[in-house]
């Protein structure tokens, strides 16, 4: 199901892992997972990352695509719900930022409930935490403690630093003689979708690398 998603979208299923859904143009991808296991914004944002990915950044027409997409998914799944995103003012209150890069997020249209900064963010040091409620999935701030779904996206970085990992892991001598690590991704079903789970344990001779 996923896949057709993807291809009805870009026409590039391929590349996206699976379970992500490809918003980008044609010419870059850009992969989102809905993480439907409901979790706080930092259980959400560890729970993106064993994923290889962050919380998402929804800047552009980005935001308006997956506003879309949740629209067009059956109420009981998406449409229902609440989704955290990578968007937080935690380190100086006022001051909203996305996590991946550090970048600031202007405040107002279009993207901030009801698209003016008469209400939104409105929460103090209370709310510090970027969510999209339903119906309208627009941003707003919320209490960091609250269980909701979250929007995964891979960022280039992210990935091309795990390819690294896993190249040195293969390639280096000394690295294969002085660390055992053992790499599982466990497949596991949330609904209709599949979440990974990785396991790294390191104890001082190298015995093998699989999935599984």
């Amino acid at each position: 199901m996923a896949a057709a998603v993807v291809g009805h979208l870009t026409g590039s299923a391929a590349t996206c892992p699976n379970g992500f859904v490809n918003f980008g143009d044609g010419n870059e991808d850009v992969c989102i997972f809905f993480f439907r296991a409901k979790d706080t914004w930092h259980g959400m944002k560890s729970s993106c990352q064993l994923l290889g990915s962050d919380l998402a950044t929804l800047t552009g027409n980005l935001h308006t695509k997956v506003i879309e997409y949740i629209n067009d998914q059956p109420a009981e799944d998406l449409r229902d719900e609440t989704f955290w995103i990578g968007g937080t003012d935690e380190v100086m209150d006022g001051t909203w930022r996305w996590t991946h890069d550090n970048s600031q997020i202007p405040l107002g249209t279009p993207h901030w409930y009801p698209c003016n900064r008469h209400e939104e963010p409105d929460g103090g040091t209370s709310q510090n935490f970027l969510c999209l409620p339903n119906p309208k999935f627009y941003f707003h701030s919320c209490d960091g403690n609250a269980k909701y779904m979250g929007i995964c996206q891979i960022f280039p970085c992210i990935m091309s630093f795990l390819m690294w990992v896993l190249v040195m892991i293969c390639t280096s001598r000394s690295f294969v003689n002085n660390f055992s690590i053992k790499i599982s991704i466990a497949n596991y079903a949330m609904d209709r979708d599949v979440a990974w789970t990785w396991y790294i344990k390191a104890t001082g001779k190298f015995t093998n690398i699989f999935i599984s």
